[in-house]
Order: structure tokens, then C-alpha cells, then sequence
């Protein structure tokens, strides 16, 4: 796009959707368009802007005038800013459904990624149950497997271009910890003021927990945990071990001496996970990259009409190869028990 021009839609129309909260969210039929900037991988002291002006903003009309309009967001903006402690809440092991076969699903919208959680939590996992979520991100966001491309991909409103994001879901007991291993593509220099972002095979690459009782947290979508590529230990071939676990359950032996990446997983004992992957091509892309191309929603997701779960929805490798993260299970004595010499190949598998 020639310039710094960027475009976003004014203003939406909601439909039955914004009717009335019996059968949606009761905002109304129009709603104010959002437009999200992202900042990603941002210099070390240069948080929150990067150290560059907020954009200027503006609606324009198809004759040509220029305004601008905003609501009051103070109350949001106060209750958005104000620092919490983690839920602390459940003491369980992992629900079926996110059990020792699990892997990854790939998301193509939030909207659909609640309703996809939500049937799995009540257990509506039969055919026509999909069928009928599909059938409710449809009329909802217009967006579906087999609608016209931009349609069909993940970029959309409360997404970001460029990311695929895949997610899963995880519990942790009180006593055990939970691990991921795998291979970390290769990323840019972006945090220490490199004047040069070199090629890579990914733009950015990270792993973020969120309270995973969606409806009942007091915040939506606040993060609980989060570690991005370059914070994140790894050996000569790339390989990572990731351990979460409550402060008081963590090994003497998950140290970055060890090879080890340690994460406070809190008091929240259910979590939902999000792996975010850029791919920005030529630059930033990789063969394996888990984008709508090589990931396609008809098979990648849970709910498409052609699922294939050996693709990444099974605990093993399958398209990502040894870039796709591998989940393991154990109690904090049974992780120290394998000592200091550490590696992805002596870590147990999670079995039933």
C-alpha cells in the first residue's frame, strides 16, 4: 500500500446479532468499527508505542470531508488498567477433552473459538453439534470454510494479519507440572535496536495462557502467562522445554542452566492456550509456516467438515513436524527425577 495509509471499516452492521441479548450481545443493530494496532517484539525500554506516535485517525466520507467521532471509554479504560491478581481457582487434572491425545486446533476467529470451547466443554461433540456452530459463526461473523476468501481466512476483525494462531487447552493439579517441548523456527533480532531485521522463519513467535472460564473471569481475555521467542531457553538444534507449574510446585532442576524455561502458571488452574506464529512472506516464512494454505479451515479446525486431527490435533507430530509442540504431564518429583541433563528425547511421554 503506497504510504502509510492504512484502512479500517467506520461503521458496522451487526444485525441479529446486536438485537437484544436473549439471542446475541444486545449492543444494537450498528456498532462503532474498531481498528487494532499491534506491537510486536517492541526494543527493550520502548513500551507500550515503540517509541513512535499513535497514527492519526480520521473517517472520511465518499465526497470528501473528514471527521472524526469516539465514545467515552473512560469506565472501560479504568477498569482495563486496573492491576488484579490471577483467579485462584480449580485443582484438577486435564478434562477429556484436553487429554493426553490432544494437540493444537487452528483458529480461524475468536467468536468461533469460544463456541468451539464451549460445545467441548459440554461435551456437544457430535456432528451435527458442529455443524450447528458453524452454522452460528456463520450468521454471526459471515465467515466460514467455504465462503470467499477473505472470508475463509483467519485475519479478521479482532485478529491480526500475518498471525496464525493455534490453540489448545490445559489443567494442572496441585503437585504436577506441565511441560511443552519442541523447536523454535528461527526469528529476527528485534529487541536491542538492530537497524536490520534479518530473514527468518518466523516474524515472531510466542505462547500465552489465558483464565479459561471465559464468561465468569472479571476481565475477558486477560492474559495470565505469556514467554515470546527470544525469551525462551533453547539448545544448538533449536529444541525448547517449557515447564509450567504454581510457584510451589516448580523443580529444583526447571532452571535456565538446565535448558529449561520456566513459567509461574498461578492460581488459575485452568487455562486456554494461544500460540501465535507470524509469517510474513518472503522475509519471515518458512515451508512448515501453519497458515490457511498449508492449514486450510475445512481440515485444520475442529469443527470444519473435513477435520484431519492427525494434521496438529494430536499429542505427536504431524504437518509441523518437530515444530509442533508436544505436551507432557508429570508430577514435580517425577520432573526432578530426570536430573540435570536435561533433553526433549528423556522427557516421558503423557500417557493416560
Amino acid at each position: 500500500m503506497k504510504g502509510n495509509y492504512r484502512f479500517g471499516s467506520g461503521i458496522q452492521v451487526q444485525g441479529p446479532w446486536g438485537l437484544d441479548k436473549k439471542s446475541g450481545h444486545g449492543r444494537g443493530i450498528w456498532d462503532f468499527g474498531d481498528v487494532w494496532i499491534r506491537y510486536f517484539g517492541i526494543d527493550h525500554g520502548k513500551v507500550p508505542s515503540a517509541g513512535v506516535q499513535l497514527p492519526e485517525m480520521y473517517l472520511q466520507l465518499k465526497t470528501g470531508e473528514r471527521f472524526f467521532i469516539t465514545a467515552d471509554y473512560e469506565g472501560l479504560l479504568k477498569e482495563s488498567e486496573t492491576t488484579m491478581p490471577n483467579r485462584s481457582i480449580g485443582n484438577n487434572d486435564p478434562a477429556s477433552y484436553n487429554n493426553h491425545e490432544t494437540g493444537w486446533d487452528k483458529q480461524f476467529g475468536i467468536f468461533l473459538q469460544i463456541a468451539t470451547g464451549g460445545a467441548q466443554a459440554l461435551y456437544k461433540n457430535k456432528a451435527k453439534d458442529k455443524a450447528y456452530i458453524r452454522q452460528l459463526d456463520l450468521g454471526v461473523n459471515g465467515r466460514g470454510e467455504n465462503q470467499p476468501i477473505p472470508a475463509s481466512y483467519e485475519p479478521h476483525a479482532t485478529g491480526c494479519n500475518y498471525t496464525d494462531y493455534l490453540t489448545t487447552g490445559m489443567s494442572i493439579k496441585k503437585g504436577k507440572v506441565f511441560v511443552l517441548t519442541g523447536k523454535l523456527p528461527t526469528f529476527p533480532e528485534t529487541r536491542s535496536g538492530s537497524d536490520t531485521f534479518m530473514p527468518a522463519e518466523c516474524r515472531y513467535w510466542s505462547i500465552t495462557t489465558y483464565d479459561a472460564a471465559f464468561p465468569f473471569s472479571k476481565i475477558r481475555g486477560l492474559e495470565n502467562t505469556s514467554v515470546m521467542d527470544d525469551e525462551i531457553v533453547i539448545n544448538e538444534k533449536r529444541e525448547y522445554i517449557i515447564v509450567y507449574a504454581r510457584a510451589e510446585d516448580r523443580p529444583k532442576n526447571a532452571t535456565k542452566e538446565n535448558g529449561v524455561t520456566w513459567v509461574d502458571w498461578g492460581k488459575t488452574g485452568t487455562q486456554a492456550i494461544t500460540l501465535r506464529w507470524i509469517t510474513v512472506s518472503p522475509e519471515w516464512a518458512m515451508p512448515l509456516a501453519p497458515n490457511e494454505e498449508n492449514l486450510p479451515w475445512s481440515k485444520a479446525t475442529w469443527t470444519g467438515t473435513n477435520y484431519d486431527k492427525k494434521l496438529i490435533g494430536s499429542n505427536q507430530k504431524g504437518f509441523l513436524q518437530d515444530y509442533h509442540p508436544i505436551k507432557h504431564y508429570l508430577t514435580k518429583e517425577e520432573f526432578e527425577a530426570l536430573g540435570d541433563a536435561l533433553s526433549i528425547e528423556n522427557l516421558p511421554a503423557w500417557t493416560e
